[in-house]
């Protein structure tokens, strides 16, 4: 394998600046970075990032458990606007 060349060592050394930069970031909104790794293997960078997975909750389920707006509902709205189109 050829070693990384002078341009391609700069953009890694970029690369690893900005994650240590998202892992300070904590907001509600966003996942949190908690680790990243880069080594090499067979001198080809490998980058490896640890994020937080938060539960999956889907648009069908936040239909199913609000009041404002049943499944059913959504379904003929959607169908009616897709009419009128």
């Amino acid at each position: 394998m050829r070693p990384i060349r002078t341009p391609g060592r700069k953009k890694i050394a970029d690369i690893e600046r900005e994650l240590k930069k998202l892992q300070g970031i904590q907001h509600p909104n966003l996942e949190t970075l908690f680790a990243t790794s880069l080594d090499y293997y067979n001198s080809i960078p490998r980058l490896t990032i640890l994020l937080e997975q938060r539960s999956s909750v889907t648009l069908k389920d936040v239909l199913m458990f609000s009041d404002g707006l049943r499944q059913e509902r959504a379904l003929v709205s959607a169908r009616t606007r897709q009419c009128d189109l």
